[in-house]
């Protein structure tokens, strides 16, 4: 009977949503610049292990995209006339 009520725990937890564990980032394609919205809550893949902020600008306007991502290089990048600036993180939001 033990037995039984150990496997059942067993397969309880392995059943389990992974998501309780995974990394949480803002997700948007085409953010506002304000501060106070950033886009929604997302829960990540367990495979992406960052989250990643993209602020590109062409021709003095800018746009923000905020996503989960398997790798994350940040920088600033300079590609065809739009400049570019790549954040990473590993913690949530």
């Amino acid at each position: 009977m033990k037995f039984r009520i150990f496997i059942f725990i067993v397969v309880i937890f392995y059943t389990l949503p992974k998501e309780l564990d995974a990394l949480k980032c803002y997700q948007c394609a085409d953010c506002p610049s304000d501060s106070t919205n950033f886009g929604i809550e997302e829960n990540c893949a367990n495979h992406e292990q960052f989250c990643s902020k993209t602020v590109k600008r062409v021709m003095g306007m800018s746009k923000i995209s905020r996503d989960c991502a398997m790798t994350c290089t940040e920088g600033t990048y300079h590609i065809l006339g739009v400049d570019s600036d790549s954040y990473c993180c590993k913690d949530d939001l």
